[in-house]
């Protein structure tokens, strides 16, 4: 039983403390304990917070590949005053811990949310904008000029986060509620400090419709490639470019200059073996109409080149791009036996990021290597050949990867037998010669989208309309029309030499005419269109499938699922 303690005017201040400290030895470590846990819980919330923060900054870090060593400081402020801002000065990103509160409010969606703010104020470093602090919300003096500044910070920040795997369109609105509505921005109280609500919200949404067109136009690129329709792709992604440059746009434009080189290279015999970017010169209906007009075929290396090397500058580890720079000077020293690199050092480098990080590494990706190894190889004439090419069928385990090994080992084998042609076994790879017989080079179109029927689209008009941007050497920028429909998106090129139209869905409730959607198996597929030939295009995250007859095309992700779909039409 404690004993009863009254102070006197005598008594030492700390006499209670000090008998408990003789008597009950272990409550000065519960006295301090419970002193410091205010001050311990309010440091490790704040520790936490930037942790989870920093992780997806890192995230879009790594998607634009924007690699400066001077990236802004992250560091979480306590005190409510603008949501978040880029200092220029002292090149840091603030995120207030009452935002981040806000974005823990949207549920599914919290991290779509850090990501849109930490996008907008890296959109401001990025564009090195003038003010010393740039917040998220916009100061109301100079309002014309500070609304640019936002309307550009909020599209290309939304980008940034769509690059980096975000869904932020149905966020964003809600957000912004929640921001106003925790700092308590009444219009009584912003005065000349904030917008109104409905002024902030309305740049976002034109906003994020620019962002939409961005990324419809970003995927359609995508599908341009595996189509063949490299022009097309090009226009897109230098249009992109003229927006936010990232190393997947340098990659991918030089990929599709790249793959113009490879058809031209095939039909001069320049080169026999079949690259893991493989496109089939004769996918497109018209080729590659258009970008031949321009650019001879070592003018679309140096292109491919000059854009792979954009995008290992941004990011030196940068995969995708090693790879196509290895691939680029192979085909090159076909042409010009000096000034060209040589593409073993492109693989090495390829070799060195997969060992320094594996997991982050699939088996596509380890066999793109074994085989890009085994062409190098044979065109040294070396054995080793023979090996690499194995450890590529082994590691890939998607049909298009193997395949695509199987063929190239063949071609080594026979190269040293003089009635040995490779074009029969490029021939076989295509299948497009078994289409052509069979089809006689007509083709169905079989399938429709939200009702749209792709073979009559003179009337149609867009929600969107730009100028693509423009080939080195021609003076006319073709058009890109954008539409949204319920469940899809269209995209049509208009240019001198015709019309292209590709007509995609990401819908899962929308199916083929053979009963494929997203979320299908390639087994799926396989079995639905098994009479039907078909083209594999590998991609950094899976592979596309097509069916030239047919007009359509699967985007499978590496699980072999279909995680997009889409029909095309050329006039």
């Amino acid at each position: 039983m404690f004993k009863r303690f009254e102070f006197t005017d005598n008594a030492q201040p700390y006499s209670f403390m000090m008998h408990m400290k003789k008597q009950y030895l272990p409550f000065r470590y519960i006295y301090i304990l419970c002193c410091c846990l205010p001050f311990m819980g309010q440091a490790q919330s704040t520790y936490e917070i930037k942790k989870d923060i920093a992780a997806i900054y890192t995230e879009l870090q790594e998607a634009t590949g924007n690699v400066p060593t001077n990236w802004p400081r992250l560091e979480i402020s306590t005190k409510p005053y603008c949501v978040a801002a880029y200092i220029k000065d002292v090149n840091t990103i603030v995120f207030e811990k009452d935002a981040y509160l806000v974005c823990q409010g949207m549920g599914k969606n919290k991290n779509a949310a850090i990501a849109f703010l930490l996008g907008h104020e890296l959109t401001h470093f990025f564009q090195e904008h003038k003010w010393e602090r740039q917040g998220f919300l916009m100061p109301n003096s100079s309002m014309n000029g500070a609304t640019m500044r936002e309307y550009e910070a909020d599209t290309h920040g939304a980008f940034i986060a769509y690059l980096a795997g975000y869904a932020v369109a149905e966020v964003v609105g809600p957000l912004l509620d929640e921001i106003y509505k925790s700092y308590n921005l009444t219009d009584a109280k912003l005065k000349d400090k904030y917008p109104p609500l409905s002024t902030r919200k309305g740049v976002a949404i034109v906003a994020l419709k620019k962002s939409e067109d961005l990324q419809t136009t970003y995927e359609a690129a995508n599908y341009f490639i595996a189509l063949g329709w490299h022009t097309e792709a090009i226009y897109c992604y230098k249009y992109l470019l003229e927006q936010i440059q990232t190393k997947e746009l340098y990659n991918n434009l030089g990929t599709a200059f790249l793959a113009s080189a490879i058809i031209q290279a095939r039909k001069k015999d320049k080169y026999t073996f079949l690259y893991p970017m493989e496109i089939d010169s004769d996918f497109s209906v018209f080729g590659d109409r258009g970008l031949t007009m321009y650019l001879d075929d070592t003018e679309l290396l140096d292109n491919a080149i000059v854009n792979f090397q954009k995008a290992i500058l941004l990011d030196k580890d940068y995969f995708s791009a090693q790879l196509n720079q290895a691939c680029a000077h192979d085909l090159l020293k076909s042409y010009r036996k000096s000034n060209t690199q040589n593409p073993w050092t492109y693989v090495y480098k390829a070799d060195e990021i997969a060992a320094k990080n594996p997991s982050r590494f699939s088996s596509v990706q380890l066999s793109k290597i074994a085989i890009i190894k085994g062409i190098l190889s044979a065109s040294e004439y070396n054995d080793s050949s023979i090996y690499y090419f194995d450890v590529a069928v082994r590691h890939g385990w998607n049909i298009g990867i193997g395949k695509l090994a199987n063929q190239n080992k063949k071609i080594a084998k026979n190269r040293k037998n003089e009635n040995f042609n490779p074009r029969r076994i490029i021939s076989a790879f295509s299948e497009n010669d078994r289409m052509k017989k069979k089809y006689k080079g007509e083709y169905v179109l079989e399938d429709a989208i939200d009702y749209i029927d792709l073979r009559y689209t003179s009337n149609l008009t867009f929600d969107t309309e730009i100028q693509g941007g423009l080939l080195v050497g021609a003076n006319t920028q073709p058009s890109i029309g954008l539409k949204y429909l319920g469940y899809s998106q269209l995209i049509n090129i208009k240019s001198l030499t015709g019309s292209s139209i590709l007509h995609f869905t990401k819908d899962k409730s929308t199916k083929t005419d053979r009963g494929i959607r997203v979320g299908s198996s390639i087994t799926s597929i396989k079995k639905a269109y098994s009479s039907e030939p078909f083209k594999i295009i590998n991609q950094n995250n899976g592979y596309f499938l097509v069916y030239p007859h047919l007009r359509l095309i699967f985007d499978l992700n590496e699980e072999q699922y279909v995680r997009g779909w889409g029909i095309y039409v050329e006039y």
